[in-house]
C-alpha cells in the first residue's frame, strides 16, 4: 500500500522528469453522458451536516472548526471518487469525504511543512502530467493508536483534483485504443487507492 507512516517513511514515491508530455482531458472532449458512462460507482450527493457526522479519528474540537468551501452547494458529487477541500481559515488543514464499505467516511488531514524536493506524482490519481502540486498530507489513525498520536500520510494533489486527472487521455495511444476502457481503469485505480488509504486509517479503530 502506498502510504507514509507517522515518521515519514517514504513508500512507493513516484518521480517523473521535470517536463512530462502533456495529455488531453477526456471529459472536455466528450459529451457529458458519454464522458461519465463508466462512472457507475460515483458518489451520492451529501450535505455539510452529513459530512460532519461522518468524521472518524477527529476530535470534537477539530470537527467544530471545519470550514466548507463557499461553493459547496455547487459541488457535483456524481463526478467525484472522493470529495476533498482545504479549510479557508486554516491553510494547512484539509479534509476528505469518501464512500467506504457502503458508508461515508470523512478524515481531517494536515499538510506537512516540508515539501518533496523533486516533482512528485500523486499516489492516488498518478497524474503523469504533474499538473498540480503534490504535497504530503497526514491524518490521525482511529482508535487507541490515534489517541497516542500515531498518524498515516500520503502524497496527494494539493487541490484534490484527482477525479479530473484520472479522466485524462494517456499521453499517447493507438487509434484503435479503447479510450473508455483506459479511462475506466484509471478511475477504478483512483477509487481503489483512496479506499485502501481509508481502510488503513480505520484498521486501528476500537
Amino acid at each position: 500500500m502506498t502510504a507514509l507512516r507517522s515518521r515519514f517513511r517514504w513508500i512507493g514515491q513516484w518521480i517523473l522528469p521535470s517536463h512530462p508530455r502533456p495529455r488531453a482531458d477526456l471529459t472536455s472532449s466528450l459529451p457529458r453522458d458519454h464522458a461519465h458512462s463508466t462512472d457507475r460507482s460515483s458518489m451520492k450527493q451529501y450535505t455539510q451536516q452529513q459530512i460532519l457526522d461522518s468524521f472518524r479519528g477527529a476530535t470534537r474540537s477539530e470537527i467544530k472548526k471545519v470550514t466548507f468551501p463557499l461553493d459547496f452547494d455547487d459541488v457535483d458529487f456524481s463526478r467525484l471518487e472522493y470529495y476533498g477541500w482545504r479549510d479557508r481559515k486554516m491553510p494547512r488543514r484539509a479534509y476528505i469525504a469518501v464512500e467506504h464499505d457502503g458508508r461515508l467516511v470523512s478524515l481531517v488531514l494536515n499538510r506537512a511543512e516540508a515539501t518533496p524536493s523533486r516533482r512528485t506524482m500523486c499516489t492516488w490519481c498518478r497524474d503523469v502530467d504533474l499538473s498540480e502540486e503534490v504535497v504530503l498530507y497526514t491524518t490521525r489513525r482511529t482508535g487507541a493508536q490515534g489517541r497516542r498520536g500515531d498518524t498515516i500520510g500520503t502524497l496527494v494533489c494539493s487541490g484534490f483534483h484527482c477525479s479530473k486527472h484520472a479522466r485524462k487521455l494517456p499521453p499517447a495511444y493507438h487509434k484503435a485504443t479503447d479510450l473508455d476502457a483506459i479511462r475506466a481503469e484509471q478511475v477504478a485505480g483512483l477509487r481503489n487507492r483512496v479506499g485502501s488509504f481509508v481502510a488503513e486509517v480505520l484498521s486501528t479503530e476500537d
